[in-house]
């Protein structure tokens, strides 16, 4: 969802905006001391999960935002 929402066009430059960026590791509950998952780990959990499913999963998260006065612009 990360990388969707913030156009990050690379999993290895996804796991380094998670390593760098404190919100990222907030909202994915990392801890701050420990790296992010592989950047291959991303790939891997993207073949496994159905496309009809993270829509489904975005689209609720972005409704919970709403819910709470935020929001997110997509393309």
């Amino acid at each position: 969802m990360l990388q969707k929402w913030f156009r990050i066009i690379s999993d290895p430059e996804l796991e380094s905006q998670i390593n760098d960026r404190i919100s990222f590791k907030s909202f994915l509950q990392l801890p701050l001391d420990q790296p992010s998952p592989d950047h291959s780990t991303f790939s891997r959990f993207r073949v496994r999960v159905p496309k009809d499913s993270m829509v489904k999963i975005n689209n609720n998260l972005l409704k919970q935002f709403h819910q709470h006065g935020l929001s997110i612009d997509q393309l």
